[in-house]
Formats: C-alpha cells, sequence, structure tokens
C-alpha cells in the first residue's frame, strides 16, 4: 500500500497529486515498501547511493547522518549510562544557561560555503562534515522575506549536493589504507593474491606503490600498484605491473593481474 503527498517534503514544492517526484528536487513523493535487498556491485551503486545520501544529508545534516550511523550500536549502552546518572544529576546544582552565540552575516556564510564547495582531499573523514552542517543550518535559518533568502536556497542545494557526495564517499570507500613500513605490502592485496594466484607460494612481490585515490568513470577507488613476479599459465616466470582497486579493506577489481 503506498501512500501520496502533493507535496515535497524536502523543500515544500507543491507537486501535481499523482507525481511519484518531485519536479524541483526529485525526492521521493511515494512511500514504498523497502525492497528486497540485492548484493551491491562496485561500479553500480554509488550514483544511486549519492542520490540516497543527498536526501538524508538534507534532512539530519551531513555530520549527523554519520553520526547516526556511528551511534547505532551503542545506543543501548548510552541509555544505561544516562538512566544509572539520573539520580546522581537530580542532586546537582543547575547549570547556568549558555550564552546565545551571535549569528554569522550572509557575506560570512557565503565565504565559508564557497570554501567548502572547493575543498578537495584525498580522504574525507567525519569531521569535514562538520563544517558543511555549520553553515547549511544558519542558511535554512534566514527567513523567506530576507532579500538573501534566494541566494541562500542556492548555495545550500550546492552544499547540500557536495556534503552528500563526501558522505557516500566515506561510506563506499572506507578508511585509507597504509603501505606496510617494512615492505610497503598492503594486506587485502595480499590476501586477495593468496585466494587467486595459481601458485602463490612461488611469487614475488618486487615493488609496491603508495595508497592513492583515482575516480574511474566517476566511482572512486583506493588503488595501489604492484610490481609481481609470478608464474604463468606455461609455468614460466613474468615479471608484470598490476593494479587493484580497493573499498573498505577489500580489493573489487584489478588490472594486469
Amino acid at each position: 500500500m503506498t501512500t501520496q503527498s502533493s507535496q515535497c517534503p524536502r523543500c515544500g514544492t507543491a507537486n501535481v497529486p499523482d507525481a511519484s517526484f518531485c519536479f524541483r528536487c526529485g525526492s521521493r513523493l511515494v512511500q514504498q515498501a523497502p525492497p528486497t535487498p540485492t548484493p551491491p556491485t562496485a561500479a553500480n551503486n554509488t550514483k544511486a547511493l549519492w542520490i540516497t545520501v543527498s536526501v538524508l544529508v538534507a534532512v539530519f545534516g551531513a555530520c549527523g547522518l554519520c553520526g547516526i550511523i556511528g551511534k547505532l550500536s551503542d545506543k543501548t549502552a548510552t541509555q544505561t549510562s544516562s538512566n544509572s546518572g539520573n539520580a546522581s544529576n537530580a542532586k546537582t546544582s543547575p547549570v547556568a544557561a549558555p550564552t546565545a552565540t551571535p549569528q554569522p552575516s550572509f557575506a560570512d556564510l557565503q565565504q565559508r560555503g564557497q570554501s567548502l564547495l572547493s575543498m578537495n582531499k584525498e580522504e574525507y573523514v567525519e569531521d569535514d562534515l562538520k563544517a558543511f552542517d555549520a553553515v547549511i543550518g544558519p542558511l535554512r535559518a534566514i527567513p523567506k522575506d530576507a532579500k538573501e533568502y534566494g541566494p541562500a536556497q542556492a548555495l545550500i542545494k550546492k552544499l547540500v549536493e557536495k556534503a552528500a557526495r563526501i558522505t557516500a564517499e566515506i561510506l563506499v570507500l572506507g578508511p585509507k589504507l597504509t603501505n606496510s613500513a617494512y615492505d610497503g605490502r598492503v594486506d587485502p592485496v595480499v590476501e586477495y593474491l593468496k585466494n587467486n594466484l595459481n601458485d602463490y607460494d612461488s611469487s614475488e612481490f618486487v615493488e609496491w606503490s603508495p595508497v592513492t585515490k583515482l575516480d574511474f568513470k566517476g566511482e572512486p577507488f583506493w588503488v595501489v600498484r604492484l610490481k609481481l613476479r609470478a608464474k604463468n599459465a606455461f609455468g614460466g616466470y613474468i615479471l608484470k605491473n598490476t593494479f587493484y582497486f580497493i573499498r573498505q579493506n577489500k580489493v573489487v577489481s584489478t588490472e594486469g593481474l
């Protein structure tokens, strides 16, 4: 059973009654039962994830979304700790209300927003998203009758899209891998070769490149190059450069192997 709404829950735009998606922001207007999950593929699902995350970022905030994901696992422990501290908190003196922080000017928000839009890092972390929320929040507070309202809404749209892409990248890639200080090896690649080489014990790791981020056909990956000496199908040794595309600490694709 589905429930329709002509007003977009994300941007508030009025749509025709039978619309499935908002014509302005693309948000879904028809709530459907969640489909049966299927195994994701590295190359086909990242763009869909960016779209989904952009909607969630607009609702919860970029940092808030990652925080929700990280805090779900320890929700029970937090509630237990809170309950045990209620008795002692009741006996403490009331804390004075904090002094209100002055709101930044629109010019300041514009400058900070443009800086965020131009941010480009090899590895993003959840703390990077706090800066987006710190700008988007005050921009949303600008009233409709203010002259800055239109430019503010346009800037919010760009910031939400950039924050969504960063959030999706954090969720898709996982933390950046590090080369071994001893011989430069990368553990997920070694594990992959153990499971896939015809004669792993006879192979030799000649040279490892540093792990870097690479956008391949619009998809981000951690990538490492390995100059590998190993036996071919005829039993002879060959030396070649091989490349390994990694996400969430696992090799998802290779080139040259």
